[in-house]
């Protein structure tokens, strides 16, 4: 149901980081930087997740040029789907591993810059996956079908190895293929920007990372305005953007 939602809660493993103002110039508000192999993030699987169509998709800041998985479905050492940055061949990968068949997707876009924003798709529907980065044509590959595990784990490797070296924001999640046009205009029109403000059908998971500050316990924001300098008339507006942490003031006679 579109118009229904529910919190899901994620468990934290180890110790990362919860930042703001990152990608150049502030370009995306905040994210969860993970340095350590230990350090993870995992969400329960809603009852509709399904590991016969859906879509994952990220924006992910690395912050260095190594090897380094960005989000597991892992069953087993033998029995996992990751996206990964194969730092050997300067590629990002998506492994779907069996224990009777191992397929690998590489991307046709590697890391261009570390420390810039790079927008990353994995969809699946009933007989192939598909990976696309920044955009590009998407890479295809017929599909292995794991045994669904109870969670789906953003950061390192379901071993505790391979640390995501970066910072991760815009995580969403699908019960559907979005199709390579969607992926394509989010990378070229709407990309670090996202904020549905109202439930979108197909959406089990959106989480954009936007609350750090409180979700570390830094206390309630308070906002105190002086009516004085520029005081508040009939027709003016004050409007409190919750997401951004941010108050404007419409001048309805100044018209600013």
């Amino acid at each position: 149901d579109p118009f229904n939602t529910q919190t899901i809660t994620g468990t934290i493993g180890g110790a990362p980081s919860f930042v703001d103002n990152f990608g150049g110039a502030g370009a995306i508000n905040a994210g969860i930087n993970f340095q350590a192999g230990t350090d993870y993030v995992t969400y329960p699987l809603a009852n509709n997740f399904s590991i016969l169509f859906g879509t994952i998709e990220m924006i992910y800041v690395p912050g260095a040029a190594t090897d380094q998985v960005l989000w597991t479905l892992y069953t087993g050492a033998t029995e996992y789907w990751r996206l990964w940055y194969d730092s050997s061949v300067g590629k990002f990968k998506f492994d779907m591993r069996t224990p009777s068949t191992t397929t690998v997707i590489t991307s046709a876009n590697g890391l261009s810059l570390v420390g810039q924003p790079h927008y990353l798709a994995i969809s699946w529907d009933f007989d192939n996956a598909y990976l696309s980065v920044n955009g590009e044509d998407r890479v295809s590959a017929s599909k292995n079908t794991i045994t669904l595990p109870s969670t789906i784990r953003i950061g390192s490797f379901g071993g505790n190895t391979l640390p995501a070296k970066g910072t991760i924001d815009e995580l969403i999640v699908w019960n559907r293929d979005v199709g390579e046009d969607y992926v394509q205009a989010v990378y070229n029109n709407s990309r670090y920007k996202r904020a549905f403000g109202r439930p979108v059908p197909g959406v089990l998971m959106y989480a954009d990372y936007n609350f750090s500050v409180d979700a570390i316990g830094a206390g309630p924001k308070v906002f105190t305005y002086s009516n004085v300098a520029n005081p508040i008339d009939i027709g003016d507006y004050l409007i409190v953007d919750m997401e951004k942490q941010t108050v404007y003031f419409w001048d309805t006679s100044a018209k600013t």
